[in-house]
């Protein structure tokens, strides 16, 4: 799955949350839907596979896919519909690991509060923060792609960093919680990414930082706390270091870049 953010404009078009000892009878959406399960555990059927999905899970399914949802007793569920754009590759369905991704949950809650209007938002502000769900989305599973061949106790470190992007993290801190020695460590990232496990967070980091930006809602102050930073002024430090830019010369360019896209793209 790619998401293009000079693409076709991703829209929400549902979003809301399922808590019940229910089944879902099979139906099919019009529109690509993420289901995130919360609590407790279910089968869905889709063609001729059953996938299975627990606490922490993304389930990912394509538009226009018959699927149902068989539950275990009871299950908590957020999900989330929104409009297919072109540049979008995700013809399969699949189950997707999230372990803690706070982002993902935190955001999914958030759009079913809205289109429940448990919450006033308006509807770019929506669509804007699906985009950012899509654009993190697309790099847990470019990362999950990849990383199936590392040992498990690295997965579980990268798990770690990717999972608290917000937090002030130390090397002491991070191998006293995987249960490790801080030069193990090391060794780790070293021998299987060719990096250190402050530059893999750096990386995250400013992955996050990029996608947040393309959002015009947000102030650079607010995207540099996302990304783990209490001090704007050393965010901005470490975004120009990173891209050559800093956020808001980087964001003016991003967005000088989609007009004319648009203009041309109107005849």
């Amino acid at each position: 799955m790619t998401v293009s953010t000079l693409g076709d404009p991703i829209k929400m078009v549902f979003a809301g949350i399922h808590r019940r000892a229910e089944n879902v009878r099979p139906h099919a959406h019009p529109c690509p839907e993420l289901i995130l399960i919360n609590q407790g555990d279910c089968d869905v059927h889709v063609k001729d596979q059953a996938l299975h999905a627990g606490p922490n899970d993304l389930i990912t399914m394509p538009a226009r896919m018959t699927h149902d949802q068989e539950s275990n007793g009871y299950i908590d569920t957020l999900y989330l519909g929104f409009t297919e754009p072109g540049t979008l590759d995700w013809h399969l369905p699949r189950v997707l690991p999230l372990g803690e991704c706070s982002f993902l949950r935190r955001s999914m809650q958030l759009l079913a509060d809205i289109d429940l209007k448990q919450i006033s938002a308006g509807r770019d502000a929506a669509d804007a923060l699906v985009g950012a769900v899509l654009h993190q989305l697309s790099h847990l599973l470019i990362a999950h792609e990849q990383t199936p061949h590392l040992p498990a106790n690295l997965r579980a470190a990268t798990r770690y960093l990717e999972d608290n992007l917000t937090k002030s993290i130390t090397i002491d801190g991070m191998a006293d919680h995987l249960q490790m020695s801080a030069s193990n460590l090391h060794t780790l990232f070293r021998k299987h990414l060719d990096t250190s496990p402050m530059r893999y967070l750096l990386a995250q980091r400013m992955h996050a930082a990029r996608s947040y930006l393309l959002n015009p809602y947000m102030t650079v102050k607010e995207v540099a706390g996302l990304c783990g930073y209490d001090d704007v002024n050393h965010f901005v430090r470490a975004f120009r270091q990173v891209t050559g830019l800093p956020p808001g010369r980087w964001r003016q360019q991003r967005q000088e870049q989609e007009v004319p896209r648009l203009s041309t793209s109107m005849f």
